[in-house]
């Protein structure tokens, strides 16, 4: 139970600090592009210098020159480059951003299936005795020793990407009906009940079904490279029909 309270924890202190990852990540790309079209005309200033102003004009000019050095905007013609050092620096935060929130669309469906069709295809590749076991998830389970496999095995069966667009589609029918403060209020709600749309693999769940899926279906296969005796490809053989 303590554990389970725990990784609840973590999740939701997760996503808070995603979500303020994003608000600053906003608020950094908005002061950056303001202060860049403030700052791109001061360039002229030394230009407007040169053309033959009184002491008085270029003394008010200075004083104005420095105000918008104090104020972190003026710039002497290089700045563009620092502009674009940090557009970069904010590109590559997106990114991150980006990579935390849905690592860019791995989901456990498409986990399970291409490391299921990769096996396959080293079967057919390597010539195992078996090279087109019979395809079922529920065969994962007698190598899986967590008690989640029930949780996973929902998400690796049903996470369909027809399956993301209609509870995409729900959920935004279901705000836009509710409208206002009330559909604020079931919004956070469902902060920390994650759709299965946007869902993704945490790092250390991903290695476990990877390791998971490539012994079964290696397994199956009667692969060379787990140098299984002719009586234990025929328990297995028989195991799976018996099943």
């Amino acid at each position: 139970m303590a554990r389970m309270v725990t990784k609840k924890y973590k999740k939701e202190t997760f996503y808070e600090f995603l979500s303020a990852r994003k608000k600053t990540w906003r608020a950094m790309f908005f002061v950056l592009i303001l202060g860049a079209l403030m700052a791109y005309p001061t360039p002229i200033i030394p230009k407007i210098k040169r053309m033959g102003l009184s002491p008085t004009q270029v003394q008010n000019l200075d004083k104005f020159t420095l105000v918008l050095f104090y104020l972190g905007i003026y710039t002497e013609g290089d700045g563009l480059m620092m502009v674009g050092l940090l557009l970069l620096g904010l590109a590559i935060e997106r990114v991150a951003i980006n990579w935390l929130e849905n690592r860019f669309g791995c989901t456990h469906f498409k986990l399970q299936k291409f490391t299921e069709l990769d096996q396959r295809r080293e079967a057919i590749r390597y010539d195992w005795d078996v090279v087109n076991p019979k395809y079922d998830v529920e065969r994962y389970r007698h190598h899986y020793f967590r008690n989640d496999f029930d949780e996973l095995k929902e998400l690796m069966e049903n996470q369909t990407y027809q399956k993301m667009l209609l509870v995409r589609k729900t959920k935004e029918n279901l705000l836009s009906r509710l409208g206002g403060e009330l559909a604020e209020t079931v919004e956070k709600q469902n902060k920390y009940k994650r759709s299965l749309y946007g869902d993704f693999v945490p790092f250390k769940i991903a290695q476990r079904i990877v390791e998971t899926v490539k012994f079964s279906v290696k397994l199956d296969c009667h692969s060379k490279l787990l140098s299984l005796d002719d009586q234990t490809k025929q328990l297995i053989t028989k195991s799976y029909f018996d099943h």
